[in-house]
């Protein structure tokens, strides 16, 4: 029968111990320095995550102060642009408006001065000269050009500037027709009229004394006596300046009626 030695038994049991301890003081060590070696890879990488999203957040911010500015600018011109663009359709509009009131100013004004010269042209007097008139009749002949009449072309060439409308042009045009035909006709009667004075009153006469019932009197009797002459001239202007004075005054209601349709049409009141 053998016996086993104690101390060897002990030995071991110590040894496997020790080599145990051993052992599991590695492993712990070694998880210790791979924990502190992770731990400290994490933190080098925390901080490169934080230094690069620090620098992304540095370059964010910098970029938002950027298109911050930017949008300043951008709202700055657009402000600038857009009130440079209001008064542009301010003054446009307001110029817009005094073209409309010039237009219409000037229909009127035309229709005015027709009218006015018109008046005054079938008013004249013809048997009211003779040969003692023969200087008021010079006088009458180169008034018929007067104001009215000059701001008859004054306001036609305003027309012909501010409207293109064809209807109102043509209206206008035929009315002027109109008128320049009365005034030459009343030109040529008038100046045929001063011819047969001038004639007369230029040829030899004779002074002689009369008696009638309201006492003494003298008569000139000329050599050439135009009195049959002028009293045909007056029938002729008599005709002639009735009818004259009825188209023109007829043309002018056309030309009215013209007028006012284009002053209430979509095209006179455009936006």
């Amino acid at each position: 029968m053998s016996f086993t030695n104690p101390f060897t038994i002990n030995n071991l049991v110590y040894f496997l111990l020790f080599v145990l301890y051993e052992l599991l003081y590695k492993i712990y060590v070694i998880n210790k320095i791979e924990w502190r070696v992770k731990k400290q890879i994490l933190k080098e990488q925390t901080e490169v995550v934080e230094s690069v999203k620090s620098f992304y957040i540095e370059k964010l911010e910098a970029f938002k102060a950027i298109n911050n500015e930017n949008l300043e600018k951008i709202k700055s011109v657009n402000n600038i642009e857009t009130e440079t663009l209001k008064r542009a359709l301010d003054k446009l509009l307001t110029l817009q408006l005094q073209h409309r009131n010039e237009e219409r100013q000037a229909l009127v004004n035309f229709i005015s001065s027709c009218n006015q010269w018109i008046f005054n042209l079938s008013r004249i007097k013809f048997d009211e000269y003779n040969i003692q008139k023969i200087g008021d009749l010079k006088i009458k002949i180169s008034n018929i050009r007067d104001e009215y009449f000059l701001n008859i072309y004054s306001e036609r060439l305003k027309i012909l500037l501010f409207i293109t409308n064809h209807e109102v042009n043509t209206s206008m045009n035929l009315l002027v027709d109109e008128i320049e035909g009365y005034k030459n006709n009343m030109e040529n009667i008038l100046i045929d009229l001063l011819k047969l004075l001038e004639e007369q009153h230029n040829s030899e006469y004779e002074t002689i004394e009369v008696f009638e019932d309201i006492g003494e009197a003298y008569v000139t009797n000329y050599a050439i006596n135009n009195s049959s002459k002028i009293k045909t001239l007056f029938l002729e202007y008599k005709n002639f300046n009735g009818e004259s004075f009825k188209n023109c005054m007829l043309q002018i209601e056309r030309f009215a009626d013209t007028a006012k349709t284009y002053l209430t049409s979509s095209e006179f009141n455009k936006p």
